[in-house]
């Protein structure tokens, strides 16, 4: 049987309910162009605080050197820089941990520890090529791109920030447009733009549910052609099988049509037992080291199911500060000049997909030296006024 484990792993993270890590990644930009980035992450792991680098245990997407400045903090007490703390703390926090009445944090190990780490950078230029996803982040493929334009209105300076995440490689039998339209799967994935706009409460549940069956029948049928291929290429390992090769090969599309449609939680050696009247195919998922039991587990994540899984194993409440008043900009919700997105896998999962925001900041030194420039055009005018009066 299935591991019920990984295909609900598999459903959780497609459906957008992405398994949270913690980390909260914020980038504030300066008005004078500079800008820092800065990644937080709740209940770190031990192995973090007392490992001899902090390549061991990071929770975060990027790599850690020197030019990181480090903070760290138990609970709601106050950042502390003093990284890594002294076993002598660590052991004091942990002791003062376990007199405490509560059970959550009783059950664990090295419980409401918080790390943050920042780094400052002369441009977002210099952040985008300095700041690089780690080779051993679920991401590590995906190409980003960080711009920054400033525009001079004497008055006002506005600040246009962009920051484009590509698609990602993955290599899908059926492409999302045989199932979805344009408009259908771009409102799906990354909420623009909003076709829903004028639609009563039961007409956009009713355009919802419509391409939620439409999104579920492309995700079944890519994760059985992923499966199928990969149980076609162990044909010669499956035992007493009296199916041929080739028959099996051309019952792929059929037993889709009649058995799984869009039921995403299949269970395909229930199904192919079924449909060819033998019991073959459990007993080769069943047998110890089995190779599809590898392919649906894959600790390695080397193949295309594997991956799909790790991409959107990630997910980060992004936040960005740009000077001024935020004046347009495509995030979930803003407060004052904080903007926040929720940066998943599946923003970018079949098109770009780029943040954006654009703020206005007044130029005070330009409204004084107008108010200057008026106060001496108009005292130059009653002083040529005058004199022209006494002459």
């Amino acid at each position: 049987m299935k591991p019920k484990n990984t295909v609900t792993l598999f459903i959780v993270c497609l459906l957008f309910i992405s398994c949270s890590n913690e980390v909260e990644m914020k980038t504030v930009v300066n008005a004078d162009g500079s800008c820092y980035r800065e990644f937080t992450s709740k209940n770190v792991s031990k192995e973090f605080f007392i490992a001899d680098n902090t390549s061991k245990g990071n929770p975060f997407p990027v790599e850690i050197d020197s030019t990181w400045n480090i903070l760290w903090k138990y609970g709601d007490a106050k950042w502390q820089n003093d990284f890594p703390p002294s076993e002598n703390t660590i052991d004091s926090i942990l002791e003062q941990q376990k007199n405490t009445n509560d059970s959550c944090a009783a059950k664990k190990d090295f419980p409401f520890f918080s790390v943050q780490i920042k780094k400052h950078f002369p441009s977002v230029s210099a952040m985008k090529n300095a700041c690089k996803i780690k080779d051993s982040h679920p991401w590590k493929n995906i190409k980003t791109d960080y711009s920054l334009s400033k525009k001079f209105r004497w008055f006002y300076t506005y600040y246009i920030y962009q920051e484009k995440y590509e698609k990602a490689g993955i290599q899908f039998d059926y492409p999302i447009d045989d199932f979805l339209t344009e408009e259908e799967y771009l409102f799906w994935f990354t909420g623009f733009p909003n076709p829903t706009k004028g639609m009563s409460g039961m007409e956009v549940r009713e355009y919802l549910g419509e391409i939620e069956n439409k999104y579920e029948k492309w995700i079944a049928k890519n994760k059985w052609s992923w499966e199928y291929d990969f149980l076609l290429s162990n044909y010669e390992k499956i035992s007493n099988l009296s199916v041929t090769k080739t028959e099996l090969k051309n019952s792929k599309d059929s037993i889709f049509k009649q058995r799984v449609k869009n039921n995403i939680d299949f269970d395909m050696p229930q199904i192919m037992d079924s449909h060819f009247q033998t019991s073959a195919f459990s007993r080769f998922w069943n047998e110890e080291n089995s190779p599809m039991k590898n392919y649906e587990n894959d600790p390695d994540g080397t193949t295309l199911y594997a991956t799909t899984i790790s991409l959107f194993s990630e997910n980060f409440n992004y936040k960005l500060i740009l000077p001024g008043k935020i004046i347009k900009s495509n995030c979930r919700k803003s407060n004052d000049n904080e903007m926040v997105w929720e940066l998943s896998a599946y923003r970018f999962l079949v098109t770009d997909y780029t943040i954006e925001a654009e703020s206005r900041k007044t130029n005070a030194w330009a409204f004084a030296v107008s108010g200057i420039i008026i106060l001496l055009a108009l005292g130059s005018s009653v002083f040529l006024h005058k004199k022209k009066l006494l002459t």
